[in-house]
């Protein structure tokens, strides 16, 4: 019977050892693009949010995404929006 760490050490070994064709294969896939296309994520969004807008909402909302163009992470946030509109 195998002991928990060495199953863990054998399944790193066997995903890291792919070789040079698994690197090239990753680097492919990267330059590629996305594999999703957003269209039915945009759908389903505008089905559950209608018409509203970002600076309707009751409370503070903060929403994490990820720029696949810059590679940079980027925050959305309403605390900002709802501070505008206020000092305006």
């Amino acid at each position: 019977m195998y002991t928990y760490p060495l199953v863990i050490t054998l399944f790193h070994i066997s995903r890291a050892c792919r070789g040079l064709f698994g690197w090239l294969k990753n680097i492919v896939k990267a330059l590629t693009g996305p594999k999703y296309d957003g269209k039915y994520l945009h759908e389903l969004i505008r089905k559950k949010l209608g018409d509203t807008k970002f600076h309707q909402t009751l409370t503070n909302v903060v929403i994490p995404t990820f720029d696949i163009k810059t590679l940079q992470p980027t925050i959305f946030s309403s605390f900002k929006v709802i501070n505008e509109i206020l000092n305006a």
